[in-house]
């Protein structure tokens, strides 16, 4: 299979944008099993199987961030494309921000505006991503669960869950006192270089049905494994202060 080199790729997006509707002819005109790579320790990267799963993942995301997909192309130049990191994490801040202002409640105090904070170390790109999607859909019971191995472990406390069906059991029981909660993912600290095991810490906001509210700090140690996409094989829960040992915020 041939590759275009990354000037040769910048040449061909640099040019479309200048056309109308430019980019939505160049799509039509890719076979639909066509394999997409974008490599480099960068908030883009990764590998997709067709052109439809491209264009889900990666190209209506990127047009939903900027009205025009060009200046995307035009911050990453040729010589910077996989190792611009201040424009990596200008995206990959702006495409959390964006997520979270589509699916939480239209509270600015809610809304987070910036993803969280990593070390000056290498860390793998995909793990990225999962985290802030897993802290955004921490809602979706179902999803929720998806999201780990079949044979998965997690473990909040005194309680441990073994595999998806007691890990969404576990996850509606402990969200059954709440109407809705709010995770915001602060820190990652990464186990060492290209790790696949990361502490993480963030705050919880949980507004409660009998109309209480709560904000606690929290913190969980994640194990990555990469199959057809990331999953975690183990979460492990830990609560600040308090609020673990309180029935409601056993979250």
């Amino acid at each position: 299979m041939p590759y275009l080199t990354n000037a040769e790729i910048l040449s061909i997006f640099g040019e479309l944008s200048k056309i109308p509707r430019g980019y939505e002819s160049f799509f039509n005109h890719v076979d639909d099993n066509v394999h997409w790579e974008i490599t480099g320790q960068n908030a883009l990267s990764g590998v997709w199987r067709s052109k439809a799963e491209f264009l889900d993942k990666v190209w209506l995301p990127i047009i939903k961030l900027i009205a025009d997909p060009g200046p995307i192309f035009e911050i990453a130049c040729p010589d910077s494309i996989t190792r611009n990191e201040e424009a990596e994490t200008v995206l990959l801040d702006e495409k959390y921000r964006q997520e979270a202002l589509a699916i939480l409640p239209n509270d600015p105090l809610e809304r987070p505006e910036m993803g969280p904070d990593y070390p000056l170390i290498p860390f793998d790109p995909a793990y990225k991503r999962f985290l802030n999607e897993f802290y955004l859909r921490m809602n979706e019971h179902e999803k929720y669960s998806q999201c780990f191995t079949p044979d998965a472990t997690v473990i909040m406390g005194e309680r441990e869950a073994c595999g998806r069906e007691e890990i969404y059991a576990l996850r509606k029981a402990l969200w059954n006192p709440t109407k809705h909660c709010t995770h915001r993912l602060k820190q990652v600290f990464p186990y060492g270089p290209n790790s696949n095991v990361a502490m993480v810490h963030g705050t919880l906001d949980c507004v409660f049905k009998d109309g209480s509210a709560k904000t606690v700090d929290w913190a969980a140690r994640c194990h990555f494994v990469m199959l057809d996409r990331v999953f975690l094989s183990r979460y492990q829960i830990y609560i600040a202060g308090d609020a673990a040992g309180r029935p409601k915020s056993r979250l």
